[in-house]
């Protein structure tokens, strides 16, 4: 055993010195012709498999940890480089990359275990990523590692790069976060879970029928009957308004015997919005200004001159 863990960390040490040697290569001074980037690359691309082979071989006989972090950073960095001189300068992408606006690059959010962000989290990876030509099976791992969390992180953060481990990566990311009675129930919840209003604003009632429209939404594509939650979604709604806005609503419907529907609700809710944003109130508080309204009745009342009226009675 001892001889054979020999072989192997010697067999080891020969791809690792020969992938130090490419980095040193793309690091020195002096042009590089892209025909012998191409070999350079694809000798990579077998050297680097065959060093985390040897790591897993190793592995099983001895506990000893290998500094694989950088190597992965080494092997990285050059396919950074071959992409960019090989593929990047002389590639079919080029006229398009000289056109006359540029496109903002795509952004993808960490994903960090919340079940109700990974389809929005994997299919921008995929897109931007999984599909990606120029990048093998196990550069996504990389690139998939370095987008994950927390659980998430922790679900695949020990397999090791080849080709295999990125089809398990996802295979396992699936299972464990596409799951659609999570994911409902995870809508439900937030929106169960929405803010009250302290204060009647135009920007929070907005904010209310925007957070209820795209749980709405994503419940509907989820295939929840949603349909017939009118009556329900309503009532969490009511809960969370003031008793003002809540009466207006009330005194609206009550000649309409019809139960209400949910996108009348919601639309009621706009118009509230609009109405306090165009009397001034985007920022107050409805309960407030009746207040003032109160009291400015009051002081009206107060400061108004008392006016004698004239006596219309017969003397006799």
């Amino acid at each position: 055993m001892a001889d054979e863990l020999k072989r192997l960390v010697a067999a080891r040490g020969n791809r690792k010195a020969t992938i130090t040697r490419m980095y040193n290569y793309i690091h020195a001074p002096g042009e590089k012709e892209p025909a012998v980037l191409k070999q350079k690359r694809d000798s990579l691309i077998k050297v680097f498999a065959e060093y985390t082979e040897l790591n897993i071989d190793i592995s099983l006989l001895d506990t000893t940890e290998e500094n694989v972090e950088e190597v992965e950073e080494k092997y990285f960095d050059i396919m950074a480089y071959f992409s960019k001189y090989i593929d990047g300068d002389g590639g079919p992408s080029s006229s398009s990359q000289e056109s006359s606006f540029h496109l903002p690059r795509i952004q993808i959010k960490s994903f960090n275990g919340q079940v109700g962000d990974y389809q929005s989290f994997i299919s921008l990876f995929i897109s931007v990523i999984g599909k990606d030509k120029k990048l093998n099976d196990c550069e996504k791992l990389y690139y998939l590692k370095t987008y994950l969390e927390g659980e998430a992180l922790d679900l695949i953060k020990h397999l090791p790069l080849t080709a295999t481990s990125y089809v398990n990566a996802l295979n396992l990311l699936k299972q464990r976060y596409d799951n659609k009675k999570q994911v409902i129930n995870h809508h439900i919840n937030l929106l169960l879970d929405m803010p009250g209003m302290t204060k009647t604003t135009a920007v929070g009632l907005r904010n209310l029928v925007s957070l209820t429209k795209q749980h709405i939404g994503a419940l509907q594509s989820l295939g929840a009957p949603t349909e017939h939650w009118s009556l329900i979604v309503i009532a969490i709604l009511q809960r969370k308004i003031d008793q003002y806005t809540l009466r207006a609503f009330h005194i609206e419907k009550q000649s309409n015997d019809d139960l209400p529907k949910l996108d009348d609700f919601l639309l009621f809710l706009e118009q509230r919005a609009s109405a306090l944003e165009a009397i001034g109130g985007g920022t107050g508080d409805s309960s407030s200004r009746r207040s003032s309204l109160v009291q400015h009745e009051v002081r009206s009342r107060l400061f108004t001159p008392h006016l004698q009226v004239p006596s219309f009675r017969r003397h006799h």
